[in-house]
């Protein structure tokens, strides 16, 4: 039997403390995510977005950036 595998969707509201912060910075010490599995985000068709955009991980962010 196979199964249909669903994509996960992560969701983020950037808060004031964080504004200024790059989001790689913010993905990787605030969420956790090691440099390789950001690799394998960006690269894919919606992998990572500000904002809806598809942007850069040295992008710094503002507060309520989603």
């Amino acid at each position: 039997m196979s199964e249909i595998i669903k994509p996960r969707i992560l969701r983020f509201e950037i808060e004031e403390e964080d504004a200024g912060k790059t989001i790689k910075e913010y993905l990787m010490r605030k969420v956790g995510f090691s440099s390789k599995q950001l690799s394998r985000f960006k690269y894919r068709k919606d992998g990572i977005l500000l904002n809806g955009e598809k942007r850069y991980v040295n992008v710094p962010m503002q507060a309520e950036d989603v």
